[in-house]
Protein backbone atom coordinates (compact mmCIF):
# COMPACT_ATOMS: atom_id res chain seq x y z
CA UNK A 1 0.00 0.00 0.00
CA UNK A 2 3.24 2.07 0.88
CA UNK A 3 4.71 1.84 -1.90
CA UNK A 4 1.49 2.86 -3.39
CA UNK A 5 1.14 6.23 -2.53
CA UNK A 6 4.88 6.44 -3.07
CA UNK A 7 4.82 6.25 -6.80
CA UNK A 8 1.45 7.84 -7.29
CA UNK A 9 3.14 10.81 -5.43
CA UNK A 10 5.85 10.40 -8.05
CA UNK A 11 3.62 10.28 -10.65
CA UNK A 12 1.74 13.64 -9.87
CA UNK A 13 5.07 15.71 -9.55
CA UNK A 14 6.42 14.13 -12.31
CA UNK A 15 2.86 15.43 -13.78
CA UNK A 16 3.11 18.97 -12.24
CA UNK A 17 6.77 19.90 -13.26
CA UNK A 18 5.80 18.56 -17.00
CA UNK A 19 3.03 20.89 -17.23
CA UNK A 20 5.15 23.58 -15.98
CA UNK A 21 7.40 22.95 -18.74
CA UNK A 22 4.69 22.83 -21.03
CA UNK A 23 3.46 25.90 -19.77
CA UNK A 24 6.72 27.75 -20.03
CA UNK A 25 7.24 26.53 -23.39
CA UNK A 26 3.56 27.33 -24.42
CA UNK A 27 4.43 31.03 -22.97
CA UNK A 28 7.68 31.22 -24.89
CA UNK A 29 6.07 30.63 -28.26
CA UNK A 30 3.02 32.60 -27.92
CA UNK A 31 5.70 35.75 -27.42
CA UNK A 32 7.80 34.49 -30.28
CA UNK A 33 4.48 34.47 -32.77
CA UNK A 34 3.72 38.03 -31.29
CA UNK A 35 6.92 39.28 -32.14
CA UNK A 36 6.56 38.01 -35.84
CA UNK A 37 3.25 38.80 -36.17
CA UNK A 38 3.94 42.59 -35.13
CA UNK A 39 7.20 42.33 -37.51
CA UNK A 40 4.63 41.48 -40.45
CA UNK A 41 2.07 44.31 -39.27
CA UNK A 42 5.23 47.42 -39.75
CA UNK A 43 6.33 45.84 -42.98
CA UNK A 44 2.14 45.98 -44.05
CA UNK A 45 2.46 49.35 -42.60
CA UNK A 46 5.30 50.76 -44.54
CA UNK A 47 4.74 48.92 -47.77
CA UNK A 48 0.36 50.48 -47.78
CA UNK A 49 2.68 54.02 -46.97
CA UNK A 50 4.79 53.34 -49.82
CA UNK A 51 1.70 52.75 -51.82
CA UNK A 52 -0.38 55.40 -50.96
CA UNK A 53 2.87 57.78 -51.40
CA UNK A 54 3.14 56.34 -54.91
CA UNK A 55 -0.40 56.50 -56.12
CA UNK A 56 -0.78 59.51 -54.84
CA UNK A 57 2.74 61.12 -56.50
CA UNK A 58 1.70 59.31 -59.84
CA UNK A 59 -2.18 60.79 -59.12
CA UNK A 60 -0.70 63.99 -59.03
CA UNK A 61 1.43 63.85 -62.04
CA UNK A 62 -1.89 62.92 -64.04
CA UNK A 63 -3.50 65.66 -63.09
CA UNK A 64 -0.31 68.02 -64.31
CA UNK A 65 -0.46 66.47 -67.55
CA UNK A 66 -3.82 67.26 -68.62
Amino acid sequence: MWQNQASLTAAESQLTKAKKQHDMLLESKQLELSRHLKEISQRNDEVLSFIITFYESSMSCAVLSH
